[in-house]
């Protein structure tokens, strides 16, 4: 078997096309195509198809809405089953906008949003932007009678409706870097705010 070309796809695979020869002469018919590649490195992960991925996100940035503004922080986990994007997160906001001290504590307007987003993703070797919601638990402290000298905080929990935008490039295969705006939409504190993010995980 002589060797007669070899020819790289746009996946990556390298084919090798073998002919037979008797004495210098081809064999009418006698050809043999080899491939060779790793089919999941291959594979380019795109929103309409690649193999599944996840990483996990962390970051710091500003929060607000209503009378709450503040520094903002999140942890987010994220697994990418082939064109989707499911994500469980934590949100921590500290408002500057009222401090209180009491029994010699200092209390700050404080919200904790822990919650499970899905959503689509659209992405590509080097950049993906996603987009989510979902559902998530609310807890912190707000602040009641604004505007009133009697103005304080008080305890709150609730139920929300988290959601999430992201945008991100990814230099290397297992770092990369962002933006994720954030927020939560809820009958006691609301809020919106921009995290600037670093993730690591498999994300190409």
């Amino acid at each position: 078997m002589d060797l007669q070309r070899t020819d790289e796809d746009d996946l990556g695979f390298t084919h090798y096309r073998y002919q037979q020869t008797y004495k210098g002469v081809k064999v009418e018919g006698a050809e043999m195509l080899v491939q060779f590649g790793s089919y999941l490195q291959a594979q380019e992960p795109t929103s309409k198809g690649g193999i599944n991925q996840a990483w996990i996100s962390g970051g710091f940035g500003f929060a607000g809405g209503n009378n709450l503004a503040g520094v903002g922080s999140g942890i987010i986990v994220t697994y990418h089953p082939r064109g989707r994007v499911v994500s469980m997160r934590y949100m921590s906001i500290i408002s500057m906008t009222m401090i209180e001290i009491q029994e010699g504590f200092v209390r700050y307007e404080t919200v904790k949003d822990v919650g499970v987003t899905y959503g689509v993703i659209e992405k590509n070797k080097w950049l993906y932007t996603s987009a989510a919601t979902g559902v998530s638990f609310l807890a912190g402290e707000k602040r009641v009678g604004v505007g009133d000298a009697n103005s304080r905080l008080e305890d709150f929990s609730t139920v929300g409706i988290p959601y999430e935008l992201q945008l991100f490039i990814t230099p290397i295969p297992a770092l990369g870097v962002g933006l994720s705006f954030s927020g939560s939409l809820n009958n006691e504190a609301s809020y919106a705010g921009i995290l600037l993010c670093m993730q690591y995980g498999l994300l190409r």
